[in-house]
């Protein structure tokens, strides 16, 4: 395949550039891409990590898995972007260090937009270009963490069951059918409405664990198994949890958070997701759980310093319980 300036033949491993933007001194940014071609033919399957800067799990869980991958046992080939939001990501920051921008939350971009804009432009057209499925690795950053669960956009189309399939196959028995608003702007939402199977993958946040990396490398092996990339067998499931509705868990007032839960919790209407205390100790604020039945998918660290209207937690609402209903 084609990549920019280099051609990968069957069967190599190559170091490649994906142009981003140009810095004001005219040096160009680039996010670097490992491309693993496999020596028999099938679907091309695009990785990427941090595309917020402070989510570095899923590019220390991509340096394994590449490491430990045998074109000669692959079919089709792998595009791991290591480091998407390379400004972000030298700035320590979810968002960009320019114009503050969410990049998740601008595609498709524009090509004269703001920073951001343009950045998610030129991403969005390689990933067009080049990806049959699409797999976007996350964390909580370092202001929390996020329980292991699968996200796809469930807009029932022909992609959208495929990527229902490659969600089914990563490990986690919680699956995020996302139709959510806030998410419009992200790359998974609108590659799947362009017919490219897109999922996203959460684990872990704060200090990289080992086991958020097994975490992470059980979900990418399962998505390239449930792709037909390997002989490996994906790790399905007896039965899923879907999870639908959600909520940004917003306060009211400042203060020091002091969690009552943990990601991935589940919760029933009215139980206490945490407590802001003021600098006397004072509970201030008590959030709680606004579904019937809800899943802790965030939550940020004890001891956070939080501003009011300021986010703590995101809770998604428990729909019920799904038997697998992919074909992979």
């Amino acid at each position: 395949m084609r990549f920019g300036d280099i051609t990968v033949a069957p069967g190599q491993i190559a170091r490649a550039a994906l142009p981003l933007i140009n810095s004001p001194d005219g040096i160009p940014i680039d996010a670097p891409v490992i491309i693993v071609s496999g020596k028999r033919p099938g679907p091309r399957l695009w990785v990427q990590a941090c595309i917020h800067g402070n989510e570095v799990g899923g590019t220390l869980a991509l340096q394994r898995l590449v490491a430990s991958l045998s074109p000669d046992a692959l079919r089709g080939t792998l595009i791991a972007v290591m480091v998407l939001n390379v400004p972000a990501f030298r700035a320590r920051s979810r968002e960009s260090p320019i114009d503050h921008a969410n990049l998740n939350r601008v595609f498709p971009g524009a090509p004269a937009g703001r920073f951001s804009d343009q950045m998610a432009h030129r991403i969005f057209a390689a990933a067009r270009e080049h990806a049959d499925a699409f797999l976007d690795l996350h964390s909580a950053g370092d202001a929390g963490r996020v329980p292991f669960y699968a996200i796809y956009h469930a807009d029932g189309s022909a992609a959208s069951r495929r990527a229902r399939d490659m969600v089914e196959c990563t490990g986690t028995p919680y699956l995020w059918a996302s139709d959510a608003r806030w998410l419009e702007g992200a790359s998974f939402t609108l590659l799947t409405q362009q017919g490219i199977p897109a999922t996203i993958v959460e684990v872990g946040g704060g200090e990289v664990t080992d086991e958020d990396l097994a975490m992470f490398e059980r979900a990418l092996r399962g998505t390239m198994a449930a792709l037909d990339m390997t002989d490996e067998r994906p790790a399905k499931q007896r039965s899923y949890t879907i999870l639908r509705g959600s909520q940004m868990m917003q306060v009211r007032r400042g203060g020091i958070l002091i969690p009552r839960a943990r990601a991935g919790d589940i919760l029933h209407e009215g139980q206490p997701l945490g407590d802001l205390v003021d600098p006397y100790g004072d509970v201030v604020e008590t959030v709680t759980c606004p579904f019937p039945k809800g899943f802790v998918a965030s939550m940020r660290r004890r001891g956070y310093v939080v501003h009011p209207g300021e986010r703590v937690s995101i809770m998604l609402e428990v729909a019920g319980e799904e038997g697998a209903r992919g074909d992979g």
